[in-house]
C-alpha cells in the first residue's frame, strides 16, 4: 500500500473495500436464494418487469464490484482518491435510499438491512478520504 495516503487512509480505504466485497458475497449468497430466484419464479409479474428487475439484482452486483475496485485502488495509489470519493457517496446514497424505501414500506429498517453495510462502507470511505489532507 502506499505511504504517500498515510497508513489511516490505507487501512480505512481497504476496510471499506474489504465491507465492499462482503456485501458482494452477501448480495450473491443470500439475495440469489431470498430475492432473485423467487423473483424469477413469479409467474404473476409481467415477464418484462421480471426481467427488468432481475437485470436491476445484477446491476448492483457490478455497483458492488466497481467499488470494491475503487476503494482497493484508492488504497494503494492516492492518485485515485476520486474514486474512493464516488464509491463513498453511492455508499450514502445507498444507505438514504434503503433507510427511505422501508420507511416508506411503513415497515422497520430492518426489512431492508443493507443500509447498515452501506453506512459503515460510507464512514469508512469518509475516513479514509478525510486522512488524505
Amino acid at each position: 500500500m502506499s505511504r504517500a495516503l498515510g497508513y489511516e487512509a490505507d487501512v480505512f480505504l481497504g476496510a471499506a473495500g474489504f465491507l465492499c466485497l462482503l456485501a458482494v458475497a452477501i448480495h450473491i449468497a443470500i439475495g440469489g436464494r431470498e430475492i432473485a430466484r423467487p423473483l424469477l419464479d413469479d409467474e404473476n409479474m409481467p415477464r418484462v418487469a421480471r426481467r427488468t428487475a432481475y437485470f436491476c439484482w445484477h446491476l448492483v452486483t457490478v455497483l458492488l464490484v466497481g467499488m470494491t475496485a475503487a476503494f482497493v485502488w484508492a488504497a494503494m495509489d492516492p492518485t485515485a482518491w476520486e474514486a474512493a470519493a464516488l464509491a463513498t457517496v453511492i455508499a450514502i446514497a445507498a444507505t438514504a435510499l434503503s433507510l427511505t424505501l422501508a420507511i416508506a414500506g411503513e415497515g422497520p429498517a430492518s426489512e431492508l438491512p443493507q443500509w447498515g453495510l452501506f453506512l459503515m462502507i460510507a464512514g469508512l470511505g469518509w475516513f479514509g478520504l478525510s486522512g488524505l489532507q
